[in-house]
């Protein structure tokens, strides 16, 4: 008769259904049967995309792993944070270190809301050069990391033209089609979102090209990566 029991249990229960010693949980979605309840273990919460995962900004805590460490938050006073360090702030997304020589650039734009962490460099270099300097430019708690500026989207399209101000005529930006002329990418090689491009410009080209930002405009247009200079904006990653 167990044998048979077994058989006819073998299916795995989801978040807060009952479970026994032959009816199991989905262990791939985290969960544990605790007290005939299949739940998440007591270090983590079940989550909207539903599955258990850890503790994100302000969740309860003891230990730090208890925490999201992969957005960097650790366990301070029982509570998942990014008060790490004098500068750490968390940006919306994950735990950020903003150096004191940089800029906090807070979003009001109409997505989710996010703080970000630039540097403009006051002086001319060529698109290539702007990358490898940025790529270095930042010392922070969680290491050095930064790179030229990205525009993920309309809204950081006019929050970098706002930040740069026009002072500035243009400005590097981190796409580029060198990884495959048809289609552009971002420094890193990962493909980039779409670009809002300034009006009578063709959008592909069957050479290498860079991009910059023209602030007055708040548009983009494309460069030759080595021989055109200009100023640069740096990204905290």
């Amino acid at each position: 008769m167990r044998d048979t029991a077994i058989g006819q249990n073998q299916h795995q229960n989801t978040y807060n259904s009952t479970c026994d010693y032959y009816a199991g949980c989905e262990s791939d979605f985290g969960l544990r049967c605790i007290n005939g309840q299949c739940l998440c273990e007591i270090n983590s919460y079940w989550t909207p995309g539903n599955y258990c995962d850890f503790q994100s900004q302000y969740g309860f805590c003891v230990f730090d792993y208890w925490c999201r460490q992969d957005l960097a938050l650790h366990c301070r006073n029982f509570t998942c944070t990014c008060s790490l360090c004098r500068t750490c702030f968390w940006d919306g997304v994950r735990c950020r270190d903003c150096p004191t020589s940089w800029e906090i650039v807070i979003s009001n734009g109409t997505r989710q809301p996010r703080i970000y962490c630039y540097v403009k460099v006051d002086f001319h270099v060529n698109w290539d050069e702007s990358v490898s300097i940025c790529s270095t430019a930042a010392t922070s708690f969680f290491g050095p990391t930064s790179h030229l500026v990205y525009i993920d989207n309309l809204q950081e399209l006019t929050d970098v033209s706002v930040f740069a101000t026009n002072q500035y005529y243009d400005i590097f930006i981190g796409h580029t089609n060198s990884y495959n002329y048809p289609q552009w990418f971002l420094s890193n090689g990962t493909l980039s979102p779409p670009l809002h491009w300034c009006a009578g410009l063709a959008t592909t080209y069957a050479t290498l090209a860079c991009t910059r930002l023209l602030i007055g405009a708040a548009c983009v247009t494309n460069i030759v990566c080595h021989g055109w200079t200009s100023r640069y904006i740096c990204k905290l990653n």
